[in-house]
């Protein structure tokens, strides 16, 4: 080999190492997406609310399937295209017309949180392996080639919010970050608390819930920490935000309505610790806790409930809402369709794993994952 070659080879296992990024791509047109899915929850009020009717039945129309395993996150879309990550450090790409792999980006570390997806970027964090450090890969898929990287110090474990001209993330320590899309640092802000609850927005304001039991309301534009509240016991779940109430679960079993001043409207105690993220329409709540207890609540009666359902395994992954029906996975390898109206389990469907994605529908889709890296694509049976 000669020199220059040597040197080449050099530079380029030196870039790299540098970066951590492990050769690999993803390569799309880039076209407005009229129905866009491009964060956990579909908005950053996180709803997860899908204004259709379908059925019971279901049949597999496409097996996907990553290196690594999911964490407690979902897939997200640009047009026909579905974006997922996975704990070895990759994020997928798939044409679901096809069912066939576009390509991915791979990174050495773990990406326990969403991507985002803006105009042909999708973003997403790395978290480092043995460091505390996470990398925010902006990825331009349309060039098919970096577009800028990030590096925190802080592990990025939470959904991250998407902004018209950046995004907001917290990390694990408390330290909540605000970046454009250039990638200068708008604002940070150190809470000083420990942070395992996804935040949502309502208005321009930040929610997002801690250790402590504060839930911490924070001003988007200038990072200002407006107020806290303090509570019964910490919050691990996630913030959502309908009709401009607030609600979030605890570890002693509180589901809370509160506010926009972060006061509490009301409250439910459920019995049991919730991790699940809740989910609503315009008129319910929905959420389940770590005894397979499955709640329905109205909204504006102060929380009155509707029914119980209680199924087979913990319930720590955020239903489907859609007009008829609720899909519930459980962690005892088992997704329930449940009836919205009177919470009967009309119909259960068994996978060879415990359930690791909020389920999503997308184009009459319903996207499910599992163990072990495998996501499968399910058509509706009328």
């Amino acid at each position: 080999m000669g020199f220059l070659k040597k040197i080449f080879y050099i530079l380029l296992l030196t870039t790299f190492i540098l970066s951590g990024c492990i050769g690999s791509s993803i390569k799309l047109n880039f076209l407005k997406d009229n129905d866009p899915y491009p964060v956990f929850g579909k908005t950053n009020q996180r709803t997860f609310y899908f204004p259709i009717s379908v059925t019971d039945s279901i049949k597999r129309k496409y097996d996907y399937s990553v290196s690594g395993s999911f964490a407690n996150s979902s897939v997200v879309f640009h047009n026909h295209y579905l974006f997922v990550n996975d704990l070895s450090g990759r994020v997928y790409c798939y044409n679901t017309s096809t069912g066939k792999k576009i390509g991915h980006i791979s990174y050495k570390g773990s990406i326990f949180t969403t991507p985002l997806i803006h105009r042909s970027w999708v973003i997403f964090a790395n978290v480092h392996f043995n460091e505390d450090l996470t990398s925010i890969i902006i990825y331009d898929f349309s060039r098919a080639e970096l577009y800028k990287e990030i590096v925190i110090k802080g592990k990025v474990k939470t959904e991250m919010l998407l902004m018209s001209n950046g995004i907001i993330f917290t990390t694990e320590k408390g330290v909540i970050y605000r970046y454009d899309f250039l990638g200068e640092k708008l604002w940070q802000v150190d809470t000083k608390s420990t942070i395992r609850c996804s935040p949502a927005m309502l208005d321009n304001n930040i929610v997002v819930g801690n250790d402590k039991g504060e839930i911490i309301f924070i001003n988007a534009g200038t990072g200002e920490i407006l107020f806290r509240k303090k509570f019964e016991s910490m919050f691990d779940t996630g913030i959502m935000i309908s009709r401009n109430n607030i609600f979030v679960g605890d570890h002693n079993g509180n589901l809370f309505c509160l506010n926009s001043d972060g006061s509490q409207k009301w409250n439910f105690q459920s019995g049991s610790r919730i991790t699940m993220t809740p989910a609503a329409d315009d008129s319910s709540i929905y959420f389940g806790n770590l005894k397979g207890q499955l709640f329905n609540l109205n909204i504006s009666v102060n929380g009155k409930l509707i029914w119980t359902s209680i199924v087979d395994g913990i319930l720590n992954i955020t239903p489907a809402v859609t007009d008829n029906f609720l899909i519930v996975p459980d962690q005892n390898k088992q997704i329930h369709f449940v009836n919205k109206f009177t919470g009967q389990i009309t119909e259960n469907h068994s996978l060879n794993g415990r359930a690791k994605l909020t389920p999503v529908i997308k184009d009459s889709t319903l996207y499910i994952g599992y163990d072990n890296g495998n996501l499968e694509a399910y058509e509706f049976i009328r």
